[in-house]
């Protein structure tokens, strides 16, 4: 089969709509099918990235898109969705149809992940293509598409879309469908069991950090470190305070930092709890039964880290807005003295993801492609 993904990363978007679709790709790939990607190439994409693993990408003109000047709607009333894409949907939509007719043969499964485009756009591109997955998290907008997949969990994940995709369409929802990276794929069988204490601690906010958690974080577990306390912390290449981080880290005891690793297992399978933000990171985190403090930097993040929440798999400090360095220090010193409640964490953690999403929704899609 022949397989585009239309898809974007930013200094606004972050990395995980494209890491998500990367490591669904990767499998499909593995299964003998073409891939392909259409991206645009706003300030901080991964288009290079992407090549890098091997794809083909045809990119699309980078609008004036101001991330900073859109940073204080992060976690306001009004999500900033509709600006992501940089373009009116309906120019979006010419510019990618012009990349798909250029194609020598027709594509069979065309997937959508971006919270910008709704059934407007995907009724413009039905025509040209097969089929149409979507993956989404918000269930705030209509959609026209032959499977939908919400890897997420919610208390009413079977009826999150209703009203909101035909009778026809295939709805897959939950983290048994989570997109987790291959070295996920296998990694539950040989977790360890966490005894709870507390030795190692893995901080990462994903791609861009543009709120700046790392830093806070790593303010917050300084007096740690002084005691014993191992830190390894994550960078992504497009984050705008590396620099600074570097630094810090250079000087805090025992305290080690990296820009983008490819062994995320290893790192999160060493550490005893994690600090981080919501997104798709939270499946890996809980496949390897890992405990986590999470702090959301985006308004998408919030349901989802509140529900998981609720089921004892992860502990939600709040909002980047709202949650300080003191806040920080308050909970993992609390961790630190109950063994008990990460131990706890991380067993329910483990009940909700087993690695293998990726390998289901290849095999549905297999499945409906004859359909």
């Amino acid at each position: 089969m022949l397989i585009y993904f239309r898809v974007d990363a930013s200094l606004l978007i972050g990395t995980g709509h494209v890491m998500r679709c990367l490591s669904l790709a990767e499998q499909l790939h593995d299964e003998g099918n073409e891939i392909g990607f259409i991206c645009r190439e706003h300030l901080g994409n991964l288009t290079d990235y992407i090549k890098s693993k091997g794809y083909t990408v045809h990119t699309l003109l980078n609008p004036v898109l101001n991330p900073v000047a859109q940073k204080s709607s992060i976690h306001s009333d009004i999500p900033p969705y509709p600006n992501w894409l940089g373009v009116s949907w309906h120019e979006d939509a010419e510019q990618t149809l012009n990349q798909l007719n250029l194609l020598e043969k027709r594509v069979d499964w065309l997937v959508l992940d971006h919270y910008s485009l709704d059934e407007q756009y995907e009724k413009m591109l039905r025509p040209y293509v097969n089929k149409i997955l979507v993956i989404d998290d918000l269930a705030n907008r209509k959609h026209d598409c032959d499977v939908l997949l919400d890897h997420n969990y919610f208390d009413n994940m079977a009826n999150r879309y209703e009203g909101l995709i035909s009778r026809q369409c295939q709805l897959v929802v939950g983290p048994t469908y989570a997109l987790l990276r291959k070295e996920f794929q296998t990694a539950q069988a040989a977790v360890r069991v966490r005894d709870g204490h507390i030795r190692n601690v893995l901080v990462s906010f994903g791609g861009v950090d543009i709120t700046g958690e790392t830093m806070k974080t790593l303010q917050a577990l300084w007096p740690f470190a002084q005691q014993g306390l191992i830190i390894h912390v994550l960078l992504g290449k497009m984050n705008p305070h590396n620099a600074a981080i570097m630094d810090f880290c250079r000087k805090m005891p025992h305290c080690f930092a990296y820009e983008h690793v490819e062994n995320m297992r290893e790192l999160m399978e060493d550490a005893d709890i994690a600090i981080g933000a919501g997104g798709t990171t939270t499946w890996e985190r809980c496949c390897l039964g890992l405990p986590s403090l999470v702090i959301t930097t985006a308004q998408n993040q919030e349901g989802l880290t509140e529900h998981v929440t609720r089921t004892g798999a992860t502990g939600y400090l709040g909002k980047s807005n709202e949650v300080t360095s003191w806040i920080i220090h308050e909970r993992v010193k609390q961790m630190m003295t109950h063994p008990e409640q990460c131990r706890e964490m991380s067993a329910r953690a483990s009940q909700l993801v087993d690695g293998l999403g990726i390998s289901r929704i290849c095999k549905e899609l297999r499945k409906w492609s004859d359909i």
